[in-house]
């Protein structure tokens, strides 16, 4: 049986070649053309360094862990992490669990961030939460209070001064969205027309991190004026001392 489905197959193939054998001829006169070009002196080297360049790319892969899990009650280890991404999920949370949820979950996300790293926030506005208050009863009681009105005092416009003020990041910085497009001519909306928080914990340690060892201080990249000269210089003063 086996042996008669490849036959079979190899039939069908024939056949289809048969039809399209204009459109063969060509595409196998390209490949004949693209398959001289590769294998030319010049570009089994390139090639080699593509090899190289995925056979690193892979070996990086191997040091990435996913874990599907709830963040805000997860055992997370402080100090552990360069960057966090909360993308589209403020919202959520805040739905959910109230002004509670959002204080508890900038400060442990400032507690798992390293010296030096990175909070990208992506809030959603006020006005999107509003029509969301009746979807569940839970989200009802979290929200709207029957005598005094709307339980959330913690606005997402505030969040940048509260991220600064009483969480404690060095800098909160706003990223505006693209103006009109992408360069390419493509309109913008949906979440790209979101503006983004992006937060950076203090290189200097804070009495909670303070055990934390000297190796774990990441060697973060920094985009913005300065290019990070001054962060660098506190860096190794920091060290030094």
């Amino acid at each position: 049986q086996h042996h008669h489905h490849h036959h079979h197959h190899q039939q069908v193939e024939e056949e289809e070649e048969e039809v399209n054998g204009d459109r063969n001829l060509q595409s196998q006169s390209r490949g004949g053309k693209q398959q001289t070009q590769k294998h030319g002196g010049a570009s089994s080297a390139a090639m080699d360094t593509t090899a190289t360049s995925v056979h690193a790319r892979l070996a990086a892969l191997r040091a990435v862990h996913f874990r599907h899990e709830d963040f805000t009650t997860s055992l997370t280890e402080a100090c552990s992490q360069d960057v966090v991404l909360a993308l589209s999920v403020s919202k959520w949370l805040h739905l959910h669990g109230g002004d509670v949820a959002m204080r508890n979950f900038f400060r442990k996300v400032h507690d798992t961030l390293t010296p030096g790293g990175l909070f990208v926030l992506e809030p959603q506005p006020w006005k999107s939460y509003q029509q969301y208050f009746r979807l569940t009863d839970h989200i009802y009681a979290t929200t709207t209070d029957k005598v005094r009105g709307d339980r959330l005092k913690l606005r997402p416009e505030a969040f940048a001064a509260y991220l600064r003020d009483e969480v404690g990041f060095e800098r909160v910085e706003e990223l505006a969205p693209p103006e009109a497009g992408d360069g390419d001519g493509n309109s913008v909306g949906g979440f790209a027309s979101r503006p983004l928080l992006l937060c950076t914990k203090s290189i200097k340690p804070s009495r909670e991190s303070m055990q934390v060892q000297m190796a774990m201080v990441p060697r973060a990249v920094y985009r913005g004026e300065g290019g990070g000269g001054e962060r660098t210089a506190r860096s190794k003063a920091w060290r030094a001392s």
